[in-house]
């Protein structure tokens, strides 16, 4: 997200519709530890889903810039793992990460089964 600081609303509809047309079908949402960044994974999916489009949208958490805390990942996650245009692998909400590891097998585990990611 680190990309969308200044752009406006309409800035952001065109980057999704303009993706669409090339057949791109889902992007990852970078997400670092910085509030306004959770704003703008929320006008995304807020978007997509007002523009009327079937696009989907994955978040990848980048954990060498922010911490390894499970109950805000969790947090994070549930927020839009119902959404619409979140994107989905056997009805589950797909996620990423940059150094994942700091959460351990156990934390990638504990996630899942409490946010069926």
């Amino acid at each position: 997200m680190a990309d969308t600081y200044s752009d406006s609303r309409s800035d952001r509809e065109k980057d999704v519709r303009e993706i669409q047309a090339k057949g791109i079908d889902a992007v990852a949402l970078h997400i670092g530890p910085s509030e306004w960044q959770r704003q703008r994974i929320a006008d995304a999916y807020d978007i997509a889903k007002t523009i009327g489009t079937n696009f989907k949208y994955f978040i990848s958490f980048d954990f060498k810039e922010m911490g390894c805390n499970l109950n805000d990942i969790v947090s994070r996650t549930r927020t839009f793992s119902d959404h619409p245009n979140q994107f989905k692998i056997n009805g589950a909400a797909f996620l990423s990460s940059y150094a994942g590891d700091c959460l351990g097998n156990g934390g990638w585990a504990s996630l899942k089964a409490q946010t069926n990611a």
